[in-house]
């Protein structure tokens, strides 16, 4: 079984995570990483619980525009991302810059800038803020692939306009770009108008009905977690990164149900969805990596009886804490280690189960939607995600879990290290 997962699985799904789309799409999802971040803790300072009236009024009135400037416009980043990185994965890199604007452009132009109010009144030249962000992400990552595939198209066949040698490098690349991009926003262009006749319905409408919905409907859901956490852990034991090959597909669905929830969270609505990139970030990488091995480094240094162990816990403790556990998987090791597969894969599947039911039963609010880096330690990251005290005392909860799992198979693992030790000592 390990040969035949090693020699046909583990290759096939690699090839699928150095797909270049998927790759593009991740690097552009982590381009406006540390705007997001901003408006995230913008958004935290503003709904601290328990803090005085006037601080969050004044806190209000400097960060209240923080999340509408960066989370709620995600999509315009992601679209400058897909067409930056594609153009250098193609290597035009000196044309990056142009494909960037070309897809930006592009998803304005599909991007309705009417809007019918209840009270019937229609207003005209404003985009509706929501299809910039969570509404609007299917559609910019559509858009923006086919618009920068489009102008790389062109840039390949050499459409171009030379200008010559006295002319500014800067106006010579410009006039380069001209009909690469023109070529591509008329194509987009006459697309979306024929689209937008034939269904009678503009293209945010038809591909969140057709596809977004669908998507974050199946992504959304317990089987869909259990799967993914599984697939991530599996990829792990066997020694490859399972995130890195697991996220690329997950996270356009898991980024934009969690901007869903942030949309509801600062506009004073419910929250719907358990399921997003916070629940995955916090709930499960973050009680100290991958496997929530952040109790299993404690148990190693102050219950375990064996030199390499406690050794392994103290080298482990520092970056475990801010979930980085890679001596935990190279060290212990997890990899190929029969002893630890079963609280490595299953035990971490049944804590995200836990996080799951506990906030669908009620128990601990869902989360906002606010980007926490995922090195936040444990207990903090939780309060953090989702503006609870719940949310730490959940992370306890499953650490303890998970330590109750693991604990005898470390404990198996310990009498092999320890049966090492008495025989060097001999």
């Amino acid at each position: 079984m390990v040969q035949w997962f090693q020699t046909k699985v583990i290759p096939f799904m690699s090839k699928i995570s150095r797909l270049k789309y998927l790759l593009v799409l991740r690097d552009s999802f982590m381009l406006a990483f540390p705007a997001t971040i901003f408006g995230s803790f913008s958004v935290v300072l503003m709904n601290l619980p328990f803090a005085p009236e006037g601080f969050t009024k004044i806190v209000t009135e400097i960060f209240g525009n923080a999340n509408n400037a960066t989370m709620a416009i995600m999509t315009i980043f992601v679209s400058l991302g897909i067409g930056f990185y594609l153009a250098k994965a193609k290597d035009y890199n000196d044309d990056a810059h142009f494909v960037a604007i070309t897809t930006l452009v592009s998803f304005f132009l599909v991007t309705p800038t009417s809007r019918v109010l209840e009270s019937g009144d229609t207003i005209t030249g404003l985009f509706n803020i929501s299809n910039l962000g969570a509404s609007g992400m299917f559609v910019g990552m559509i858009v923006s692939f086919i618009a920068a595939e489009l102008h790389c198209f062109v840039i390949k066949k050499g459409w171009k306009i030379t200008m010559p040698e006295m002319v500014p490098a800067t106006v010579a690349k410009s006039f380069s770009a001209l009909i690469p991009m023109l070529f591509s926003l008329i194509i987009v262009t006459l697309l979306n108008y024929g689209i937008t006749k034939i269904s009678g319905n503009n293209l945010h409408v038809l591909i969140f009905m057709w596809l977004q919905a669908p998507l974050l409907g199946i992504g959304g859901t317990f089987g869909a977690l259990m799967v993914t956490q599984f697939l991530i852990q599996l990829f792990w034991f066997f020694g490859i990164h399972g995130h890195n090959v697991v996220n690329p597909i997950t996270s356009p669905i898991f980024t934009t149900l969690g901007l869903q929830n942030l949309e509801a969270y600062t506009h004073g609505q419910e929250r719907v969805n358990i399921i997003t990139q916070q629940f995955q970030d916090i709930f499960t990488v973050g009680l100290g990596g991958s496997g929530m091995t952040l109790i299993v480094v404690l148990m190693m240094i102050f219950v375990m009886k064996s030199k390499t162990l406690k050794s392994l816990g103290r080298l482990a403790i520092g970056p475990g804490m801010f979930n980085v556990n890679e001596p935990v998987t190279f060290g212990l090791p997890v990899v190929l280690n029969p002893l630890a597969f079963v609280p490595w894969v299953f035990g971490t599947m049944l804590c995200a189960a836990i996080a799951y039911f506990a906030m669908k039963f009620g128990l601990v609010p869902l989360t906002t939607g606010v980007a926490i880096p995922w090195t936040t330690p444990i207990f903090i990251s939780g309060i953090m995600a989702t503006n609870s005290l719940a949310g730490g005392i959940l992370q306890l909860v499953q650490a303890a879990v998970i330590g109750i799992i693991w604990f005898p198979f470390l404990k198996a693992i310990d009498k092999q290290y320890l049966k090492n030790d008495i025989e060097e000592e001999e």
